[in-house]
């Protein structure tokens, strides 16, 4: 997403909440759209501001573009599986934030809340990006697979595929709770974050199809298909966490669980 995408589909999430939670982010609700949820993108400008809110204790930072989302490195006539290290780095990074924003909530820092909060609006948005969904990144490859006119052939498609979304709302969308404790929500969550993955990768041939026929209706639906669905996983993490952190969780949430 471009940073107008990312500003959009924040706003949606936020404004999809319940009123209550709503009421709770709305002193930074235009900052964590447009200024925090592109933390992802800007901490390489400003480290030591920006760092507190965007690297592990370790000094390492979240996977913003996908390295790995699944790898097949054990061959053999008898034996051929795959692992799947996308696994273990986003239970790594949902106990890291959940367990951040919570603790800024109920300690009322909502600033701070609010930043943790936009470095993951980054991570789930740009999980949703045809860009980032690619092993490495690597849209060279699909250039390999359906080849180009030539006179597309050094274009960025990356940039191509995240043009600023129309303004939308996720009218109708609740979000849903996935856990009543933070280990519990993220081991419940990654399956939306492979969700994402999955959607942008499905999204790249017919981006690419679009742009051979000079079709821009397409991928204007295409990217307007992946802010939206970015939105509403945006508001179930935000709902989770806000729910989790004031202990407000209704009876039919704890049995839907």
């Amino acid at each position: 997403m471009n940073n107008h995408g990312h500003a959009q589909t924040t706003t949606a999430a936020l404004e999809a909440l319940p009123a209550w939670e709503q009421a709770i982010w709305a002193p930074e609700k235009r900052n964590l759209a447009e200024v925090y949820s592109l933390y992802g993108d800007t901490y390489a400008l400003d480290k030591k501001g920006i760092g507190p809110y965007v690297e592990f204790p370790e000094g390492d930072i979240p996977d913003f573009y996908m390295t790995r989302f699944r790898w097949k490195r054990h061959y053999d006539a008898a034996v051929d599986y795959w692992e799947f290290p996308f696994h273990d780095r986003a239970l790594r990074t949902l106990d890291h934030f959940l367990g951040r924003i919570v603790g800024a909530l109920r300690a009322g820092a909502i600033g701070d809340a609010a930043r943790f909060a936009g470095t993951m609006a980054h991570y789930v948005e740009d999980h949703a990006c045809p860009g980032h969904a690619l092993d490495d990144t690597d849209l060279e490859i699909v250039k390999d697979l359906l080849p180009p006119p030539a006179r597309l052939r050094l274009l960025p498609f990356h940039s191509m595929m995240e043009k600023s979304p129309a303004p939308f709302s996720l009218d109708g969308h609740a979000p849903r709770l996935y856990g009543t404790l933070i280990p519990q929500a993220s081991a419940n969550f990654i399956d939306r974050l492979a969700e994402l993955t999955r959607h942008g990768r499905a999204c790249v041939l017919p981006f690419f199809q679009s742009f051979y026929a000079g079709d821009p209706a397409t991928a204007d639906a295409l990217n307007a298909s992946i802010c939206r669905l970015a939105a509403g996983v945006l508001a179930d993490f935000l709902h989770t966490a806000t729910a989790i952190a004031f202990d407000r969780i209704g009876e039919d949430e704890r049995r839907a669980l």
